[in-house]
């Protein structure tokens, strides 16, 4: 009787196909500590799921940070315009007058009337300086230093630039200041 043994059949020796795999497969990064760990035993179908070659991968992670990169320029050009129409915007707003919606009427009201009352002002000042001048003119006056002395004398206050008399009141004026 020949003596058999029952062991294990050892592993058969790897062919060069096998080798050659080896050789070429890339060295695969650890697993995250979050992912469950590799089993030793994978299905054929997993395994070619799992390994990609290298260079695959790492044009994959190439294009993926271009594409992060062109994100982040794209958002901030987006930001830029953004800004850029806002305040062209509320320059035509300022234009058109469209800023009543930030005021309450009340607040319109105040700065217009403001407004008024300065022209108002401006214009008094204008007729009057002009009243003098020709007033001083027909004197023979110096009609600049006949406007200092009576504007220092206050002696314009009390006239009334809307009056229908205020250029004969002017004259008088002048008439008695330039003949002082």
């Amino acid at each position: 009787m020949t003596d058999q043994h029952t062991t294990a059949d050892p592993a058969p020796a790897p062919t060069d196909e096998a080798v050659e795999q080896q050789e070429q497969a890339p060295a695969v990064d650890p697993a995250p500590a979050s992912d469950p760990a590799p089993t030793n035993d994978p299905t054929p179908e997993t395994a070619e799921r799992d390994t990609f070659d290298r260079e695959y991968v790492e044009k994959l992670r190439k294009e993926a940070a271009d594409y992060r990169t062109k994100r982040k320029e794209e958002a901030e050009k987006a930001a830029a315009l953004e800004q850029k129409m806002n305040t062209l915007i509320d320059g035509l707003k300022g234009l058109t007058g469209d800023k009543a919606e930030e005021q309450s009427p009340e607040q319109v009201i105040e700065a217009l009337t403001a407004e008024r009352d300065q022209a108002a002002q401006q214009l008094n000042q204008l007729r009057t300086e002009q009243a003098v001048t020709r007033a001083a003119t027909e004197a023979g006056a110096d009609a600049e230093l006949l406007t200092l002395v009576l504007r220092g004398k206050n002696a314009l206050t009390n006239l009334d630039p809307n009056s229908d008399d205020f250029n004969a009141q002017v004259a008088e004026l002048v008439t008695e200041w330039h003949g002082a």
